[in-house]
């Protein structure tokens, strides 16, 4: 890992969303993101820690990082193949490093 990356993973962060309601409330929501060259998303694909959970929510950005897809569909289909293998174990202990 360098001084810039906090993940293990080139092109995978943990952002901070913040939601401001019309009411005046603000909402702070966090997600793993990944980004990569030519991605469609001019900010990445998120994917939030408090629908998929801490875990998931890394595996599945770098999950897309590595497939470089914008398909949400498709990289689920793919952490639902994998999720009690060793390959889901290499990855999140990418994240624990």
């Amino acid at each position: 890992m360098t001084v810039r990356n906090h993940s293990g993973i080139v092109g995978v962060c943990r952002t901070k969303h913040l939601v401001r309601r019309s009411t005046g409330r603000e909402y702070e929501y966090w997600r793993w993101t990944a980004h990569w060259p030519g991605c469609a998303n001019s900010g990445g694909v998120g994917w939030y820690i408090n629908k998929y959970g801490e875990n998931d929510a890394f595996v599945l950005a770098a999950l897309t990082r590595q497939m470089e897809t914008i398909n949400r569909e498709e990289v689920i289909a793919r952490l639902k193949a994998i999720k009690d293998t060793e390959e889901y174990g290499d990855l999140l202990a990418l994240k624990n490093q």
